[in-house]
């Protein structure tokens, strides 16, 4: 997913700081034009929303939604009903996500790692395609004990909604299982993305302890074919695969699982608990000429996907809210909305 607020050349590339980056659209964080970064705030957080509507813009009110895909639910959702976690250095990168982060109207509330400097990643433009390489750094430091600290706890106690990108199995499980029980003990709504095709493989165990608490679970083609291949499916059909992810046994029976598979230009997947058929739902058409950076597609898609749930949107709006959010990032350099606000 993708969370950020930037400036890029397209003819060279950007300087991210702030978060994780290690493959696949989540991997994007605060991207800024080589040597001026305006990023976002990427470094690993721990989502939720809460259904309070806020009353006013300041951040004394109840945030709304904390999540991975932060920006991209800010962007369609009030001025500072959208809170996200995670962890920073004491650094300039810090301090730049902080103010980007005010600017887009997001609340933050970070972990301060003195001793290790805020993840960074390099963004390489080719046409529109994009490559990527990261150093974590405090992206990889977040602790359960400042989720669970006096400050933040109850943040998550009145909250309604919790959203997490898989990346965060690699860092800190206890911190997502602590939000996963909080949801199906008292009926909340847990999203899981399945982030990049390499958690399915290399963080299996972690990402099925958290299995029976997915409420929905967002992901793309290649990250489904890898969950199918690491857990012997035996299929890469993706609506087999969405099925089977579906069907997986559920902590709160209150709620069915929805699947939500995008296939880039191919129509996204959606496969709900107990439904016999799965849905197929076409992208929205763009012409090829007005793409100038793919970078953050599918974490545009995430956020406006659930910034739909948040909304009381049905399932066909959630998706094509989506889509809409994901046709205006690619035109743009790296996932920002410059010249669009939802109708």
């Amino acid at each position: 997913m993708f969370v950020s607020d930037h400036v890029a050349d397209p003819k060279y590339g950007y300087y991210t700081v702030g978060g994780a980056a290690a493959g696949g659209a989540a991997q994007n964080t605060a991207r800024g034009a080589q040597v001026h970064p305006t990023p976002s705030p990427f470094p690993f957080p721990i989502p939720f929303f809460s259904n309070q509507k806020p009353e006013r813009s300041d951040s004394s009110h109840l945030p709304k939604i904390c999540f991975f895909v932060s920006r991209q639910k800010q962007y369609i959702l009030p001025p500072s009903s959208v809170l996200f976690i995670g962890c920073v250095g004491s650094d300039k990168y810090a301090d730049i996500l902080r103010e980007a982060s005010i600017k887009a109207g997001l609340r933050v509330e970070y972990r301060l790692d003195p001793s290790i400097p805020t993840g960074r990643c390099g963004v390489i433009l080719t046409d529109y395609n994009r490559s990527m390489c990261t150093h974590l750094a405090a992206a990889n430091e977040y602790k359960i004990e400042h989720l669970k600290s006096p400050e933040i706890w109850p943040l998550v106690e009145q909250a309604s909604v919790y959203f997490v990108g898989g990346y965060h199995l690699t860092v800190c499980v206890p911190a997502i299982l602590a939000l996963a029980k909080e949801a199906a003990e008292k009926d909340k709504i847990f999203i899981l993305s399945l982030a990049a095709p390499f958690v399915p493989v290399f963080f299996k165990d972690q990402l099925d302890q958290t299995a029976p608490y997915w409420d929905y679970v967002i992901g793309n083609e290649t990250e489904a074919r890898s969950y199918a291949d690491s857990h012997d499916l035996g299929t890469q059909d993706v609506k087999k695969i969405a099925r089977a992810l579906a069907e997986l046994p559920k902590e709160n029976g209150k709620r069915k699982r929805t699947v939500v598979i995008t296939q880039g230009t191919d129509p996204t997947v959606v496969a709900v608990q107990g439904e016999k058929e799965e849905r197929e739902y076409p992208v929205h058409e763009i012409e090829k000429e007005k793409i100038n950076d793919t970078t953050g597609a599918g974490d545009a898609f995430a956020g406006g996907f659930v910034a739909g749930i948040v909304e009381g949107k049905t399932i066909d709006e959630q998706v094509d809210q989506g889509h809409w959010l994901a046709r205006l990032s690619i035109q743009e350099s790296g996932p920002q909305y410059v010249n669009f606000r939802v109708p």
